[in-house]
């Protein structure tokens, strides 16, 4: 092979190589960063079971806020109980009670949207 023709040949193959290695930093970070702002249209895009995983890993967040506020809101009940009494309590027994019962219902779809995310990773290919 002459000179010129294998510098062209090797000149193509590195770019080959670095358009490869490119468009799988692409999509690495396309599946990452999954955000309240733009989970609507990560979901309806995900093909990849790397985009997927990465959905299912927002939504097992989002569902362990949720807990947190199960949590938070079952120790201002307790906490309430304790120190208040009258209207207030009943008002604010109410306000934990409806919140407590938001939440969980809450954490339910994120854990069932993030079993689902993972049933397509792997569907597409990941785990």
């Amino acid at each position: 092979m002459n000179t010129t023709i294998r510098s062209n040949w090797t000149r193509g193959f590195v770019a080959a190589l670095a358009f490869t290695a490119c468009s799988s930093v692409a999509a690495a970070t396309l599946a990452q960063g999954v955000t309240d702002q733009n989970v609507a249209e990560r979901v309806a895009a995900a093909k990849t079971a790397q985009e997927h995983e990465a959905l299912a890993t927002f939504f097992k967040g989002e569902a362990a806020a949720a807990g947190d506020k199960v949590k938070e809101h079952e120790s201002m009940l307790a906490s309430w109980q304790k120190t208040t009494s009258g209207r207030s309590i009943v008002v604010m027994r109410q306000h934990c009670q409806n919140a407590i019962t938001s939440y969980k219902r809450l954490q339910k779809d994120y854990q069932a949207m993030a079993e689902e995310q993972e049933k397509l990773a792997k569907e597409a290919g990941g785990k």
